[in-house]
């Protein structure tokens, strides 16, 4: 019975990340643990990661880990 408001301030005060800072970079470190193993491509790990949109997980995914997806493929 939080209110969302409340809720987004609280985490960001606590952790200094907004919410959605943080789930996606939980979703980043996931992407990369699939991405190393070899067995998926760009567009498989996006959508088991949470992401419907390839190309807005590979800008997410650029923008916190500074390289695209495509270089964590082994």
């Amino acid at each position: 019975n939080l209110n969302p408001n409340y809720l987004g301030s609280y985490f960001k005060k606590k952790t200094g990340y907004t919410l959605r800072q943080y789930i996606n970079c939980v979703r980043v470190n996931e992407a990369k643990d699939l991405l190393t193993t070899g067995k998926y491509s760009v567009g498989g790990v996006a959508e088991q990661c949470g992401y419907q949109d390839i190309y807005y997980f590979s800008k997410v995914f650029k923008e916190i880990e500074g390289v695209p997806p495509s270089a964590y493929i082994k």
